[in-house]
């Protein structure tokens, strides 16, 4: 059987495929149990498992391996493979060389290390980390490195799922690289991975004389080059702070490269991914820097799928948005090819302080799957412990997990075996709906090279704002905030690969932007408004490139003339009609004729306004502002008023965040509460087939329980029969037509009300809930059915259509 990744989903056998994993170490649970946990993962509609294969763990001494479990039953990999076999689950396998995961030296062998310490990654004074933090690319571990993939990589090609009876899906390759780097803010200056740096220095200038004009330095030689310190006071240095971010990153996908090639050379045809880090105390406002780290990855190996780490905690109204954020970003720097998968989903916590909450994550979950996640991976399904003498952070590794180390079910477990049945019906539509999106938010990669950069004297370089300010502050905890609270479908785009068709595509783009940007992008966004687009651009239009040298492609189609900057001891604007919005210091003054003022300092100074280019115009704002006050939201969608651009959904209740998408006369409509009191309203939504307005539900406003969310299809055919489902306010979790009946099991909150409405052609004979007959209305081609939850778990409604 073959399995293969399209466009935006898994393909099995030909077939849409949800990969609905859990993660299970086998390492990490004693073998007599494996079993029990393999049943409990099937029972919970799990179709996957993954697993780490920890390199220390089965070359237990140098050239000595152990896959059958000869020296420790809990190293028989072999049986645990046949066992998952039997279950009828499919295997992730991730065989490292790194795995992290709390086990000792991160699965680099305890022999490797204490025989070669010349592998170690070394700080700027040449002192090794205080954990295992190897040099990717030095050859000793290379070559050490390439021997574990020899042995392990023949039993992951014996059980691929292109081989008869294999069940391996796919594997990863080694885990959160360069996510040290992003932990510790300190580059490896090992000489090995300095050679690197310095043969990429000399690739990209060929001569050292062409660096030096850039960096206004004497180097003799780029052997001679010193990386740049992280600490900046002069614009020239941040050219050389860029080129140390950049080698970085095609340091990575070198490291991935010569992976990728040593799985290829053996013959493995299954799709390969790497996990991106990036989540910090349940929030996941660094994770687009980390996604940036890869961007070489992506672009030099599509066959490596980049796939999603998420580790939410508190989920609330301050955090809702990372979800759906950091998927579109994942898309983005791959070019929007590929599903989205998240490889590690939070089920548990690996921290025994942090409480989840399954409520809040299943809320979690529906927000990923309604964002086009394709498939998942519940890490941790199983909590498990390390074997002796392997443990990084305590014996136990996870907490709260579905099943416990016994294999004891918790009350998570329930939630993952419900969300399997939602996941299986409706997954495969999740995955290619796609969002009728007017904006398009685009991120500029190279306002997030800063992982190694510690800090800018922004005056003495000349520079207004810190990229991290910039990009944080007002992007992702801003406009890209507001707009999820707006109801506001939009798109993010990565800047450096949008071709003007893509972006002609969007009614309004929205950019956060500095004194820096390649002329590329300037003429692309100069394009855009000349086409008739309708370009938002803030708090700079660019004046410099990437090289620091002067470029003004954008200001020059503007025509902008030079602007004024003021810093006002209490910076305030009015924004349109909004007034006394906070924003950063410095602002832009501008004077510009044929121009329309929208925004104004407290002396009726102009510090941001509106030109025309035809059909196209240019909003332009001299400073910045994120989202604190309820005015901020006001101002926000000020901008989209403009164009009259409304969500596809939205609720009566602005507590209700509501979001819709679209595939082949189908919809799926995301209805949720972050707020942990219930809500109440009536939605807006529209129909996939005429796009016209329906309003829902019928008999009751939707009440949702605090922390939950709704996974609505719209117009969604029910399987085996001609009747389709229009919409409801429980969680429908299958549906199908059996024996002249149709059936459709839904979940919701005990005792609440619910409203279930069916196009069917003809008017059912009787409608049955649980046994109970029910009473029911037909207008239009349409069974409107009222019922009630009870406190027993989910409805079993029966349709009799004759």
């Amino acid at each position: 059987m073959d399995v293969k990744i399209t466009e935006d989903s898994f393909k099995l056998g030909g077939q849409d495929f949800y990969v609905y994993s859990g993660e299970v170490h086998y390492f990490r649970i004693r073998p007599e149990n494996w079993a029990v946990h393999l049943k409990k993962a099937k029972a919970a509609n799990l179709n996957t498992v993954s697993t780490y294969i920890p390199w220390d763990w089965h070359e237990y001494e140098e050239g000595k391996f152990d896959f059958s479990g000869h020296t420790n039953p809990q190293r028989n990999l072999l049986g645990f493979i046949e066992l998952c076999r039997k279950n009828g689950l499919y295997l992730i396998v991730k065989p490292g060389p790194y795995i992290l995961a709390e086990y000792m030296d991160h699965g680099i062998p305890q022999w490797l290390l204490s025989s070669h310490p010349g592998i170690l990654s070394l700080s700027r004074e040449g002192k090794p980390f205080s954990h295992a933090r190897v040099t990717l690319m030095h050859p000793t571990y290379l070559k050490y490195a390439k021997l574990w993939y020899d042995k392990v990589l023949e039993i992951i090609k014996e059980n691929s799922i292109t081989k008869a009876g294999g069940i391996i899906l796919s594997m990863q390759l080694c885990n959160e690289i360069g996510v040290f780097t992003w932990l510790d803010r300190e580059a490896d200056y090992n000489p090995a991975a300095l050679d690197y740096y310095k043969k990429y220095l000399s690739g990209k200038y060929k001569k050292i004389n062409r660096l030096n004009a850039l960096y206004k330095t004497k180097y003799k030689s780029f052997s001679s080059v010193v990386p740049p310190s992280g600490s900046h006071s002069k614009l020239t240095e941040l050219t050389a702070s860029l080129d140390w971010h950049l080698f970085w990153r095609y340091y990575y996908a070198a490291y991935v490269e010569y992976l990728l090639k040593e799985v290829t050379k053996k013959g493995i045809q299954i799709p390969f991914t790497h996990n991106l880090p990036g989540w910090v105390s349940g929030r996941a406002i660094e994770y687009p820097l980390n996604i940036t780290m890869y961007q070489d990855v992506a672009k030099l190996y599509p066959k490596v799928m980049l796939a999603v780490n998420h580790i939410p905690e508190n989920i609330s109204y301050r955090n809702f948005h990372d979800a759906a954020i950091i998927q579109q970003f994942t898309r983005a720097i791959q070019g929007n090819r590929g599903p989205v998968f998240v490889a590690e989903m939070q089920a548990g916590t690996r921290e025994h302080s942090v409480v989840t909450y399954p409520d809040e994550l299943e809320l979690f979950y529906k927000s990923a799957l309604a964002y086009g996640a394709a498939g998942m991976n519940f890490y941790m399904f199983s909590q498990g412990k390390n074997p002796k003498g392997k443990s990084a952070a305590g014996s136990t590794f996870y907490w709260q997990t579905p099943l416990d180390y016994d294999g004891k079910e918790t009350a998570l477990y329930p939630v993952i075996r419900r969300f399997g049945k939602l996941a299986s019906t409706f997954g495969a539509l999740a995955a290619k709906a796609k969002a009728d999106s007017k904006v398009a938010l685009l991120f500029y990669k190279p306002y997030y090279y800063t992982e190694l950069t510690h800090y800018y004297d922004l005056e003495k370089m000349g520079l207004s704002y810190d990229p991290k300010t910039i990009r944080d502050n007002i992007f992702y905890e801003g406009m890209a905030k507001v707009l999820k609270m707006l109801n506001c479908d939009y798109d993010i785009l990565d800047l450096e690969l949008t071709k003007p068709k893509d972006l002609a595509k969007y009614k309004q783009a929205w950019v956060v932007s500095l004194e820096y940007m390649d002329a590329d992008s300037q003429k692309l966004l100069a394009n855009y408004v000349g086409n008739g687009g309708h370009l938002v651009i803030l708090p700079r239009v660019p004046k410099y490139d990437l090289s620091l040298k002067p470029c003004e492609a954008l200001k020059q189609f503007l025509k902008l003339g030079e602007a004024d900057e003021v810093a006002p001891r209490v910076p305030t604007i009015e924004f349109f009609d909004v007034k006394e919005i906070a924003v950063l210091n410095p602002v832009q003054v501008f004077n510009e004729p044929n121009s329309e003022p929208m925004a104004l300092l407290p002396d009726g100074s102009t510090c941001g306004f509106v030109k025309h280019f035809g059909g196209g115009w240019a909003l332009v704002l001299g400073t910045a502002f994120g989202y604190s006050t309820q005015e901020n939201i006001e101002a926000w969608a000020r901008i989209l008023k403009m164009d009259d651009i409304r969500g596809n959904a939205s609720s009566t209740n602005d507590k209700m965040i509501a979001q819709e998408s679209f595939t082949e006369g189908r919809a799926l409509l995301f209805v949720a509460n972050y707020y942990r009191n219930s809500e109440s309203g009536y939605i807006t939504f529209l129909d996939p087939v005429s796009k016209d307005e329906r309003k829902m539900p019928y008999s009751m406003p939707l009440t949702l329980a605090g922390l939950t969310g709704l996974i609505i299809p719209v117009n969604f055919p029910i399987h085996g029969s001609a009747a389709r489902i229009i919409f409801s306010t429980s969680q429908i979790l299958s549906a199908f037509e059996k024996g002249g009946s149709i059936f459709v099991e839904l979940h919701g909150h005990p005792k609440s009300d619910g409203e279930l409405t069916v196009a069917i052609r003809k008017r059912p004979k009787h409608v049955f809930s649980d046994g109970k007959k029910l009473e029911f209305s037909y207008r239009s081609g349409e069974a409107i059915i009222p019922f009630k939850h009870s406190d027993e778990g989910p409805v079993l409604m029966k349709i009799n259509l004759s």
